[in-house]
């Protein structure tokens, strides 16, 4: 197609069948369209990070205040009593389950409080890497090269989205992943049910054992072989084809686990706070309170430093659009661009130093107010 305003696309595959070359041409005005609505769209973003910044700020200090609330009012329970109905609890001890959990679709089966089945197939994943060159007269060149490599990977590739599907059709999984928890754990005289069970991770490995072979051949009719601590439902482990499954086993075997919750006749239910927040906390091994609720703190520190990363990066590419327009002009000559997008990068990094956290500062006047005022005054 002959270049136009609008750009043009060509498209090539290359001498292999699993590299898939395409080639987009932008032309000046075409870019300086894109820019201008470049522009709105940052008008958008940025406030949308500060009201992100302020979101978060609130649900840290709530959760914060949550925990701390909770920290004062957890019960120590040894038993089930009557008078801590719907009271926070804290429990910790042995806990284990009368019957073994079983995988309805292979012979395997476990003592344990949860069972997982994973299922990777060998199927097709496509990867990308674009190469952007800048030409003189303002136009942009983009040739995207799409790689097409085999790999075990857990769920299905949707294929049909792929670039270049011809020839990288992934079939469906023979087998979908599963989990069960116990019906019949029990921690002491309290009988958690499986909403608190499943909050913890299944992280032991269970090897497959070896009936569970004879169960694949005869529900696939095809080969399968126990590589390791998996089971390859394949014609041959060192060469697998497309479709193959791997499938493994983890548990989360009988063993201690400390809770904090609403105690809801001998299970548990997650507590009401005053601040809003719902406090179910269940993690292996014997911990005592003060040590959990240390945890949740921490943890609500790191979740809160991410989001504040994730609104500052947006706040930053919201900067940039803002100063595309001039970048895209300057393009007419690359190295001036070039020059030119390097000082709206900084540019925009200093005004996201700036509003990010003179935002943070006034979202904390309703809760730190010190603290507010000292990064106020930093950012200013």
């Amino acid at each position: 197609m002959p270049d136009s305003d609008n750009g043009s696309l060509e498209s090539s595959s290359s001498t292999s069948s699993d590299v898939y070359t395409e080639t987009e041409h932008t032309s000046w005005f075409e870019r300086i369209k894109n820019a201008l609505v470049g522009i709105l769209v940052g008008l958008v973003l940025i406030p949308a990070s500060i009201v992100g910044i302020f979101w978060n700020e609130g649900r840290a200090v709530n959760t914060s205040r949550s925990i701390e609330t909770a920290k004062a009012l957890v019960v120590e329970a040894a038993k089930v009593d009557p008078a801590n109905q719907g009271k926070l609890v804290h429990v910790a001890g042995p806990a284990a389950a009368a019957a073994k959990l079983k995988d309805p679709d292979l012979a395997v089966s476990a003592e344990a409080l949860r069972l997982v089945r994973v299922v990777e197939m060998y199927q097709w994943k496509e990867r990308r890497e674009t190469e952007t060159k800048t030409n003189v007269g303002g136009s942009e060149t983009k040739v995207t090269r799409y790689y097409y490599d085999k790999v075990w990977a857990e769920g299905r590739n949707n294929s049909s989205s792929f670039k270049q599907p011809s020839g990288h059709e992934n079939p469906e999984p023979r087998l979908a992943a599963f989990s069960v928890t116990a019906k019949d754990a029990s921690l002491g005289a309290y009988k958690p049910g499986e909403s608190v069970i499943s909050r913890v991770s299944a992280g032991t490995k269970l090897p497959v054992p070896g009936a569970a072979v004879e169960a694949a051949k005869a529900r696939f009719g095809t080969g399968a072989h126990l590589t390791g601590d998996s089971l390859c439902i394949c014609t041959d482990p060192g060469s697998p084809r497309i479709g193959d499954l791997r499938i493994s086993y983890r548990i989360l075997p009988a063993g201690p686990l400390s809770i904090i919750g609403a105690q809801s006749g001998s299970d548990f239910a997650p507590y009401q706070t005053k601040a809003g927040d719902a406090l179910l906390m269940v993690e292996t091994g014997v911990k005592p309170a003060d040590a959990m609720f240390k945890g949740a703190q921490q943890a609500n520190t790191i979740l809160t430093w991410v989001i504040r990363a994730v609104a500052a990066i947006a706040m930053w590419i919201g900067f940039m659009m803002l100063f595309g327009p001039f970048v895209v002009l300057a393009d007419v000559i690359p190295f001036l661009g070039s020059i030119l997008g390097i000082g709206a990068g900084l540019a925009a990094l200093v005004a996201t130093l700036v509003v990010a956290p003179v935002s943070i500062a006034i979202a904390w006047f309703a809760y730190r107010p010190i603290v507010s005022a000292i990064v106020l005054g930093g950012g200013l």
